[in-house]
């Protein structure tokens, strides 16, 4: 059975590696071809040690017969690529001959640096606001309570009249006090789900 192989060393390079590949293309079928297009026939390279020095006398040789085009060999190497493995989002390329493992490993602690770098910029942003509902709080907090002494002690006097004005300002600090809690709870929660949505993210 006729063969035609071809083999040939392609050599990659950027900022960061240089690496070289064998491709090797082995074609069998000539009976229906016209056109040979090296993409079709790509196989496994053959070690070069394995091949002999020069021809050997037991095989036949000839030409390709007229009907077949064979195409030249730069037409492969301008559509050979060299896969590598890449996150976007963080810009991490994997290198030649990585190990799936480790290019998962690099992904994940720059995953994690990042998640770190973003947390510990949001975190004194919600510090402020916590900080700034506190004081409210605590300064409602100061206003209710000499009120509710000075309630108690008039009604010992029976200073009716005033003191109902008395507790009709004690019950509205308590609903201002109810409001900034809530505020504070609804303030813990949405740091907590954007906690969340950063821990899924990375």
């Amino acid at each position: 059975m006729p063969l035609l192989l071809a083999q040939f060393a392609a050599a990659f390079e950027n900022d960061t590696f240089k690496t070289k590949r064998t491709f090797a293309y082995l074609v069998t079928d000539f009976d229906q071809l016209e056109t040979i297009q090296w993409s079709n026939y790509q196989s496994p390279p053959i070690p070069l040690q394995s091949l002999m020095g020069v021809p050997s006398t037991e095989a036949a040789y000839k030409q390709l017969p007229a009907k077949i085009t064979l195409p030249p060999y730069e037409n492969v190497l301008r559509h050979i690529q060299l896969m590598l493995p890449i996150n976007e989002t963080l810009g991490i390329y994997g290198e030649p001959d990585e190990d799936a493992a480790h290019f998962q490993a690099r992904v994940n602690d720059a995953a994690r640096e990042q998640r770190d770098i973003e947390i510990d910029t949001l975190t004194p942003q919600y510090e402020e606001k916590f900080d700034q509902l506190d004081s409210e709080l605590a300064e409602e907090q100061a206003k209710l309570n000499p009120e509710l002494g000075s309630q108690a002690l008039q009604l010992l006097k029976g200073r009716t009249n005033y003191t109902l004005s008395r507790v009709s300002r004690s019950q509205r600090g308590q609903k201002i006090l109810s409001e900034i809690e809530e505020r504070i709870k609804g303030l813990e929660e949405e740091f907590q789900n954007t906690l969340s949505a950063l821990n899924d993210k990375w």
